[in-house]
Order: C-alpha cells, then structure tokens, then sequence
C-alpha cells in the first residue's frame, strides 16, 4: 500500500483502514473516521496547506489534463472563497456595483 502511495498512485481510504485493521463496515464509510477530532488533528500535523495548494497549482496548470486542471482549480476557488454563496447575491452585486458606477459617472 505505501509503495502504491509513494508512487502517487491512486489508493481507496477504506482499502487503507482496513489494512490497518478497521472492520469492513467502517471502512465502507471512511467519513466516520475522517471527521473524528483524532484524524483532523493528525492531518494537521502531518499535511501542510502550502504543499496541497502547490500540489493542486501543478495540477491546475498541467496543459495535458483539461478535466483535472478544471477540477483543481475550482477546488482552489472554493478555498479561496471566489464563489458567492448564491446567484443572487452575484446579480445584487452586480446590480450594485453597475449603480454606484453609474452615479459616479453622473458626478
């Protein structure tokens, strides 16, 4: 598993808990153990933020793979919180930003 790992090769959570002895129910539904404060704060400690957002950069600019430079980039927009929560708040936003042009330029 840790070669498989090592050579950035794609490998399943629940196929990693149960090599370390996690039953098969649990391992069915990595979630469980994913959200215990155990996990989050070992994941603290042991990834760091800059190499995933390096990592997901690599990706976002890798010409070869459209679906995946996609995907990482979204994953970035989403942690840098370009969306808006809603449509609506864009179009009020919008609408906002057009009227305070407007009325500057009217000045």
């Amino acid at each position: 598993m840790l070669e498989r790992v090592g050579n950035q090769q794609p490998v399943k959570m629940g196929e990693i808990m149960l090599e370390a002895g996690y039953t098969k129910a649990m391992a069915k539904n990595p979630k469980k153990l994913i959200e215990t404060d155990g996990w989050q704060e070992l994941f603290k400690k042991y990834i760091k933020r800059d190499d995933l957002v390096k990592r997901l950069k690599d990706i976002a600019f890798d010409e070869g793979d459209k679906r995946g430079s996609l995907t990482a980039i979204d994953m970035l927009f989403k942690a840098m919180d370009v969306y808006p929560e809603t449509r609506s708040s864009t179009k009020i936003e919008a609408i906002n930003h057009e009227r305070a042009r407007f009325t500057t330029e009217e000045e």
